[in-house]
């Protein structure tokens, strides 16, 4: 009998966590699993082709009422997995949503995995409603819960928060390197001589510290800026305003296929606060583009220390402008030992050998 995986996730749209669901879903199937992924959101902006079948969605679940809406999430996930027919050998919720809308429906054999751990920490700046979530999030969905954590840096800071868990397991997104590599050749992309950050424009992002960087560095060359046109948009088009960088920086949408213009560019820029993995910087590194990021935990851990120079404090817009500077000089070389460790052949086989620990 075939090993069965249930995906749940909010949406397929944008991030690392989706694309890495979907990764992890054409994985298992290559291995003989049965899979299907459960949305609480019809949001599709990924390539889905042959997965249209497994995929499901949750239907009929609004409300104005945030706890209506959960509770009724509750019952429609809950139906949609009776009306699958299967008892799934293993269920990953992804992202917190997800995550809490299948604690609260009891289901069999569940693990969560976390892309993120920032939620662990009550800020001063975080409004009220935030960090009830966040105590809601620690006390009562992943408290003894089996956790999946997608960096050493996810697991430690959960650890250090002192949340009681059944396991806790370090599992890397799975990466398709001769995929992405193929997937950058497809085509050249319309402009050259330039640098690239691949982000959603949200505030966690730093954007602003990115633009200000590049402006302070001064080189001769463009900046890409390729992402979801998320909440930060408007502030970011008034910022490149303000610098005058209007004839520098390139605004691309996300794209499906966004290895090309990754492949093409001289660097990749990460100018994050807090990455949990960052995918896009390893992708880079296949692709042998050198990157350059503020210490956002993340990069630092798939970056080995031979790069720890290329590293900026987090908000150094100074420090930052000089390693662009330098990176754009002296670019450095890169080594598949650097992201080989990251190949979904050791990843495919720690999700598979869960169901033997269940």
């Amino acid at each position: 009998m075939s090993k069965s995986f249930c995906l749940i996730i909010d949406s397929l749209t944008g991030g690392g966590a989706e694309k890495s669901t979907l990764n992890l879903a054409r994985l298992l199937l290559s291995h003989g699993c049965e899979v299907h992924i459960i949305l609480l959101n019809k949001v599709i902006s990924f390539d889905i082709s042959g997965l249209e079948k497994f995929i499901h969605v949750i239907n009929d679940c609004n409300s104005h009422f945030r706890l209506v809406r959960v509770l009724k999430r509750v019952f429609c996930l809950s139906k949609k997995i009776k009306g699958i027919g299967i008892k799934f050998d293993i269920v990953i919720a992804n992202l917190h949503s997800s995550s809490s809308i299948s604690r609260f429906a009891l289901l069999d054999n569940l693990y969560f995995c976390i892309h993120s751990s920032e939620f662990i920490n009550f800020k001063k700046n975080k409004s009220f409603f935030d960090n009830v979530n966040n105590f809601i999030l620690r006390n009562l969905v992943y408290r003894n819960g089996r956790l999946i954590c997608v960096s050493n840096t996810v697991k430690k800071h959960i650890t250090k928060s002192k949340i009681p868990f059944k396991s806790i397991k370090v599992i890397y997104n799975p990466i398709l390197i001769d995929e992405i590599i193929a997937n950058a050749g497809a085509f050249s992309p319309p402009f050259e001589n330039y640098v690239i950050n691949v982000a959603r424009f949200t505030q966690v992002k730093r954007h602003d510290i990115l633009l200000k960087a590049f402006k302070k560095s001064a080189i001769d060359k463009k900046l890409v800026l390729m992402g979801e046109f998320q909440e930060e948009y408007s502030n970011i088009v008034n910022l490149i305003n303000q610098l005058e960088l209007q004839n520098q920086v390139i605004l691309l949408n996300s794209q499906l296929n966004p290895y090309p213009f990754i492949k093409g560019a001289d660097a990749l820029i990460v100018s994050s606060d807090y990455e949990s993995f960052s995918l896009v910087t390893v992708e880079a590194l296949i692709l042998k583009v050198p990157v350059i990021s503020t210490n956002c935990y993340g990069p630092e851990e798939i970056l080995s220390k031979n790069y720890n120079s290329w590293i900026s404090p987090v908000g150094d817009i100074d420090s930052l402008s000089s390693n662009i500077q330098r990176v754009c000089s002296s670019p450095y070389k890169i080594y598949k030992s650097d992201y080989e460790k990251f190949d979904f052949k050791h990843s495919i086989s720690q999700y598979i050998n869960l169901i033997k620990k269940n």
